[in-house]
């Protein structure tokens, strides 16, 4: 399982839609329903059922919405958390790499 495949499945319950999960992620219908039926394989069970155009969740679909979210939202903090930290790790590649490029031209 991972992050994109999970937040895929919540953004499919949130709008009931394919299609219109699909476009509010930036992909196609088929990318869609391939991350979805992925998670569910992963997962090792069925998590939503198509009725013509309608998305139903099946029992162990509504089951995992509340333990999806918490992934999410912790996921979410952890990135939060973590930003200061990326921002430090950019500035010392930029900082090593003018010293770097100073002593090599110095050779």
């Amino acid at each position: 399982m991972n992050v994109i495949e999970l937040k895929s499945f919540l953004t499919v319950v949130e709008y009931r839609s394919i299609s219109l999960a699909a476009k509010r992620l930036y992909v196609t219908p088929s990318a869609m329903t391939k991350r979805i039926q992925r998670f569910e394989s992963k997962l090792n069970t069925r998590l939503l059922t198509v009725d013509g155009v309608r998305i139903k969740l099946t029992e162990a679909g509504k089951k995992l919405i509340p333990y999806a979210r918490q992934i999410s939202s912790t996921y979410d903090a952890m990135k939060k958390g973590m930003s200061s930290y990326s921002q430090q790790f950019k500035t010392t590649l930029k900082n090593r790499y003018f010293i770097l490029s100073g002593a090599l031209s110095n050779l």
